[in-house]
């Protein structure tokens, strides 16, 4: 049985950096939905089951999403962050295991190994609860 990608939805307001993040994503196997907003992100999120969600905002729509997710909107969802060094303080100072916060510029390689790390990890954590598998079969 071949292995399917994993699949992740990525979230950034600036159309060059979304396109140019989703193509290195895309060359190293991954499946990635691109979305504008907070509002693509409601739509999307419930189409499919995605292994990793990666935002890139700006200042005032990461402290937003940062503040919707304190409340538990992502809790199954592993969160990467790409942002500037004060929403990357804010969000450490949160301590949530299933965030990690890269600060921009981020090299390619850096992101990948980052994405790499988190999809294994969430995926060992999950391929140790039988139920798991059945429940977000693809």
């Amino acid at each position: 049985m071949a292995k399917h990608p994993a699949s992740i939805l990525l979230v950034g307001n600036d159309q060059n950096l979304r396109l140019s993040i989703a193509l290195i994503l895309q060359r190293a196997g991954y499946d990635v939905t691109k979305a504008d907003s907070h509002d693509s992100l409601q739509a999307l999120r419930d189409t499919r089951v995605y292994q990793l969600l990666i935002l890139d905002l700006d200042a005032a729509e990461s402290g937003q999403l940062i503040s919707r997710r304190g409340g538990n909107e992502y809790p199954e969802l592993p969160v990467l962050i790409l942002s500037d060094q004060q929403i990357a303080k804010k969000e450490q100072d949160n301590g949530s295991p299933k965030v990690k916060v890269l600060v921009k510029p981020v090299a390619p390689e850096v992101l990948l190994d980052s994405v790499e790390k988190i999809i294994k990890k969430d995926s060992q954590h999950y391929s140790k609860n039988p139920g798991y598998a059945d429940l977000h079969a693809v």
